[in-house]
């Protein structure tokens, strides 16, 4: 705009010049000459004036163009972080459960809550830039008034009691929303903290649920070797009563010393070898049971775990 009022001045210039020298012709006076050093003093002052508004046109579009690449950074900057704040709330929020029940926040509820959430964010985001708007406005009222000096005059002075009612009420409004702005971020941290107790609590019944299932695979281990060698001392059992039979069948016992000695020597072996067994039966009895001991405990923790997972 600048520019083009520039043009039209130097057109005009031109066009003045023309006629002056046509004028400068027929009136060589005193006079015409004053008029003509005048108006050429003013020509040059106008177009001094405009070269110095064209001038502060152009730093003001340089500075705007800076402050608005500012602004752009500051309102990427701004948006990363709300969307990172936001995930992050999402994040602890889906993994926060129930201290009672062990269920996780529903993901309707989840929604719901994260819906109300942006909806007081864009009226606190809404009534903070009125706020902006009607502070900048109020200022440059309080100048107008100022500069025209009449601050004493009942209208004005009703329009700046207005304007000041109003500025007071969006203050209360940006007061309310701050507090439930921290309401929210204690709700949150409280939240938090819930969560990391729980973790740590999963963890410790994970380490002692580890620990139940080497102690269960350890009696597994002794269970098996205790049947291998019970199932041994069964052969020798059987093939200590085959040989008896089979000495029974060939010869009477009477007639014989080596044989009633031989005879006597088997029969403490094999009362020696019915106590083992009875002993190593009972010891299987007990591995049996705190093995269904281990077992049923493992199941207790994992149907807890699934509890708390759900």
């Amino acid at each position: 705009m600048l520019r083009s009022l520039v043009g039209s001045e130097m057109c005009i210039r031109d066009r003045m010049k023309a006629v002056l020298a046509s004028r400068r012709r027929s009136d060589t006076g005193p006079a015409s000459h004053e008029q003509i050093r005048h108006f050429g003093k003013v020509l040059q002052d106008v177009t001094e004036r405009l070269r110095e508004l064209e001038a502060e046109e152009e730093n003001k579009e340089a500075l705007r163009e800076t402050m608005q690449t500012r602004l752009d950074h500051k309102v990427a900057a701004a948006e990363l972080v709300h969307t990172r704040f936001h995930t992050f709330k999402r994040e602890i929020a889906m993994e926060a459960e129930n201290s009672r029940t062990g269920k996780r926040i529903p993901d309707k509820q989840l929604a719901q809550i994260e819906e109300n959430e942006r909806i007081l964010d864009d009226e606190c985001r809404t009534v903070r830039l009125r706020y902006i708007v009607l502070k900048h406005e109020l200022a440059r009222l309080e100048s107008w008034l100022q500069s025209k000096e009449v601050l004493g005059e009942g209208l004005h002075l009703i329009d700046f009691e207005q304007l000041k009612i109003e500025n007071q009420t969006l203050n209360e409004k940006i007061e309310e929303r701050n507090e439930e702005l921290l309401k929210l971020r204690k709700k949150n941290t409280q939240t938090v903290q819930v969560l990391t107790h729980i973790k740590e609590k999963l963890q410790f019944v994970q380490a002692d649920n580890q620990l139940q299932k080497d102690k269960l695979a350890a009696l597994e281990t002794d269970l098996a070797m205790q049947r291998d060698s019970l199932a041994q001392e069964k052969k020798n059992l059987d093939l200590v009563r085959q040989d008896r039979v089979k000495l029974k069948e060939k010869s009477g016992l009477v007639d014989s010393d080596d044989l009633l000695y031989d005879f006597e020597k088997t029969k403490d072996k094999i009362k020696d070898l019915r106590d083992e067994l009875m002993n190593l039966q009972d010891k299987r009895k007990r591995c049996l049971k705190v093995t269904e001991q281990v077992i049923q405990q493992q199941q207790d923790q994992q149907l807890q775990g699934a509890d708390m997972h759900t």
